[in-house]
């Protein structure tokens, strides 16, 4: 028999006081049917080497940004460890620092699990600079809570009292806040006497703090001390407990915890080379409900990809012992986040939630009981009737619009234009008319009024009756002169002046985004329900799924064609609108950074003087050109920048926002480094600043709007301007019409409306020109997976008919919304 099973008997005869009211097995497992299935990681940054390097450096651009890859592996719990040290020199600026960092988390649906004392490794924590890591070792430079000096001081144990206290009660009603870890493995100092008295301590503190969540001591699969381990599982309102054993020993620790009746989660496993992995054990337990929270995210400075008692300079290990992330985040094994993205739900009906008999749909992919895929054939079929009548609609629309086309606004330009010119040329010509005939006028005047002089003297002489040769020679000479005058040239000559009377015009095929259609105005609608024209059978690779979508633009001489950038299969993928199934047309041969491969695009537009796609090509930091011609001409444009979003303007610029350097750059063609159109002046939220630049948009007037997530506003930054205006949020996170949280995709019509894919709202917004707050057009509806729902919306388009296109992230899908014509 083990000691473990030992101390279960013991337990069952023995009774330790302890303080206060605990929660009952009811009043526990009520909670926990209240909470999600709990999956996560224990956090430290990988900047940090420890947690006091954590707190005090505080990196938040880096939480910020691995706090984002566990959501990407649908991660939605972080267990965190606090000090001491920090309360002890300034509660206040620990308790700001605590906000800040669940702010964080919150903004990635993670919930916190904070670690209030550990026993664990060093045993002299101090503030200050902290050491390097020791190359080659595990966690080298990880250090104690309280630390061995204060566990020997029992006076300094009213002060860890009142930390205890304080901590809780701050945030003891803090929903961000999932439960309390009190004591992190206090057996591991090998002081038991001595950690026992400390731990009633703490657990009175705490059950004098009184706070929502439960609390929990974790338990070891083998104690070291009975009488400690008694204690914890008597005291711990929910059971957590640790498990770094190859699964048949985590099913027998499971199968000893489960005789308490209470909730389980695991908050320490995964030691790859010891046998405890990701696909043995998140599997165990999401089947057995038990929340799992591996130790560490991101691979730095704790170096716990190495293995306990790795050596001085141990080369790094193929197998990792710890970590699910490189610093760059990738994933150590692709198993993670294929297995993990599919592991959060049990095969039940998507009507009814039952787990009966399930039909997975052909089509869709999706299970259901047999009743409801009897009722989802029902609605495919209505789908189906919906489709014809629009299509009648639709063909009604497209003959009026034939018949209709010489009222065009650009034609109706086109011909003002004309009427214009011919009247201008018609009035410089009539100019010269007068002047020509007032000129010529003149001179047949003057030879008239000559010839009939000449005429009075012949007249004259002749009456007189008086003239001889001479008179008459010169009678001859004098119309001579006058018959010479008819035939001289008048000196008049046609000048042409280089100033051009009528100026030429032409129609310019926009290279970038699409300038949206008259047909959408200020009261527009949408229909509340959409239909997924590409993907929406769960997240792989597979040529009728995507894998986290991001960007997305559509052929405005085709609607037919949609082209999305497909992140995680590290592709871009051509979608016929009615098809169920995309062809590749770019990338998709594996991520990487050779010239034929894309590594997490993010965003794509169609270049049409080139007939070629732009791609932002973020995992390898380049903007690239793929030919939709010739697929084996391709190009890199644009080298070394962090980016996220792009598009191009009337005349073929192209934009790129930078999410690190904060900027917006325009290219010109045959530019080498852009010029800043938009932020550029550090992370900041003034109004010459950004932070974390995303998507962008450029209106006729050369405009760059700018999605800036982190401040949770669009920005838009007039030509040649030294700062943006807010056009949208900007007051703070939130679901109020006055807020956004995280904007990302974005899309100015022809009236200045301001379209955003308001992304952790779940919902797509309009703001009017000018106004204070916008309105939700599609989805609002909390997030999920019906047709009127999302699952963080991160971009959106428009077709020439002015239906919304919106990309839904989370449920590797594109959704297309109709405009209501009623």
């Amino acid at each position: 028999m083990s000691l473990f099973s030992i101390f279960i008997i013991v337990f069952a005869c023995i009774h330790i006081e302890v303080y206060g009211a605990r929660w009952t097995a009811e009043q526990a497992n009520a909670w926990y049917a209240e909470q999600p299935w709990y999956f996560g990681a224990n956090f430290v940054p990988s900047t940090s080497v420890n947690e006091i390097d954590m707190w005090q450096a505080f990196d938040t651009a880096t939480m910020e940004r691995e706090l984002g890859w566990a959501t990407d592996i649908n991660m939605n719990i972080m267990r965190v460890f606090l000090h001491v040290l920090f309360y002890q020199e300034n509660p206040e600026a620990f308790y700001q620092k605590m906000d800040a960092f669940l702010t964080i988390a919150d903004q990635h649906h993670i919930k916190i699990v904070f670690v209030l004392f550990d026993e664990c490794w060093r045993a002299d924590p101090a503030l200050g600079p902290q050491p390097d890591p020791i190359p080659g070792q595990h966690n080298s430079q990880w250090v104690r809570c309280p630390g061995q000096a204060w566990l020997l001081d029992r006076s300094k144990w009213p002060l860890l009292k009142k930390y205890t206290v304080d901590v809780l009660t701050r945030f003891s009603n803090d929903a961000r806040v999932a439960f309390w870890d009190l004591y992190n493995e206090p057996q591991c100092s090998q002081q038991v006497p001595i950690v026992l008295p400390l731990l009633h301590e703490v657990y009175a503190a705490a059950l004098e703090a009184n706070p929502s969540q439960p609390l929990t001591f974790g338990i070891l699969p083998e104690p070291l001390n009975v009488s400690l381990s008694v204690f914890e599982l008597e005291s711990s309102d929910i059971i957590t407990f640790h498990s770094y054993e190859p699964l048949s020993g985590t099913i027998n620790q499971v199968a000893q915890l489960r005789q308490f009746n209470r909730p389980l989660i695991c908050t320490e496993y995964m030691a790859r080379s010891a046998g405890s992995t990701f696909h043995t054990h998140t599997r165990f337990f999401r089947q057995e409900n038990i929340g799992a929270i591996n130790w560490g995210l991101v691979a730095g400075k704790t170096q716990t990809y190495f293995p306990w008692g790795s050596p001085v300079n141990a080369s790094t290990p193929l197998i990792w012992f710890h970590d699910v992330f490189n610093a760059s985040g990738v994933p150590y094994s692709t198993i993670i986040r294929v297995s993990m993205a599919n592991r959060n739900k049990k095969p039940c009906c998507l009507n009814c939630g039952k787990e009966r008999a399930i039909s997975k749909c052909t089509g869709c992919s999706k299970d259901y009981c047999y009743y409801h895929l009897t009722v989802h054939r029902r609605e495919l079929n209505r789908q189906l009737d919906h489709i014809e009548r629009n299509r009648d609609i639709f063909k009604q629309n497209l003959n009026e619009q034939i018949r209709r086309y010489n009222q065009d606004y650009l034609m109706r330009q086109i011909n003002q234009w004309e009427q214009e010119s011919i009247k201008a040329i018609q009035q410089t010509a009539n100019e010269c008319r007068e002047v020509l005939m007032h000129h010529r006028q003149q001179y047949y005047e003057k030879i008239k009024r000559n010839l009939e002089n000449f005429t009075e003297q012949v007249k004259e002489i002749r009456e007189e009756n008086d003239f001889n040769e001479v008179e008459v020679n010169k009678f001859k000479e004098k119309f001579k002169q006058i018959q010479q005058q008819l035939h001289q040239p008048m000196n008049l000559t046609l000048h042409r002046e280089c100033i051009p009377l009528v100026h030429k015009i032409s129609i310019i095929i926009s290279s970038g985004q699409f300038i949206s259609p008259d047909n959408i105005d200020n009261y527009t609608k949408w229909k509340s329900h959409g239909s997924t024209i590409a993907g929406g059978n769960g997240g792989d690779n597979q040529m009728n799924q995507l894998y986290f979508p991001q960007g997305i633009c559509i052929d405005t001489d085709n609607d037919h064609l949609v082209y999305i950038a497909d992140y995680e299969n590290h592709r871009v993928v051509e979608w016929k609108y009615g098809k169920t199934s995309g062809r590749i047309v770019a990338g998709g041969t594996g991520q990487g950074c050779r010239i034929d491969q894309l590594n997490s695009p993010t965003d794509v537009i169609i270049d049409r003087r080139t007939d070629s796609l732009i791609i932002c090509d973020a995992g390898n930091r380049r903007i690239v050109q793929w030919s939709r011609l010739n697929m084996t001409y391709l190009q890199t444009l644009v080298h070394d920048i962090d980016c996220i979003g792009l598009t191009m303007d009337n005349h073929g610029d192209l934009y790129v926002s930078d999410h690190v350097k904060n900027e917006v750059r325009r290219w010109k063609h045959g530019e080498i480094c852009g010029k800043i159109v938009a932020g550029g002046n550090g992370r900041g939220d003034e109004l010459n600043q950004l932070s974390c630049a995303t998507h962008i948009f450029v209106d006729d007037d050369y405009s760059v709007y700018v999605s800036d997530c982190n401040n949770n506003r669009v920005m838009k930054w007039m030509k040649n301007a030294r700062e943006g205006i807010i056009v949208a949020g900007g007051n703070g996170p939130g679901n109020e019409l006055s807020q956004l949280s995280l904007p990302q995709g974005i899309f100015v019509d022809h009236l200045g409306n301001l379209y955003v894919a308001d992304s952790l709202n779940h919902r797509i917004m309009r703001w009017l020109k000018n106004a204070q707050e916008g309105c939700v057009i599609v989805g609002g509806n909390g997030e999920g997976d019906e047709m009127n729902q999302f699952n963080c919306t991160v971009s959106l388009a428009f077709d020439q008919r002015g239906n919304l296109y919106v990309v839904d992230y989370n449920n590797h899908r594109v959704q297309k919304f109709d405009i209501d014509l009623n």
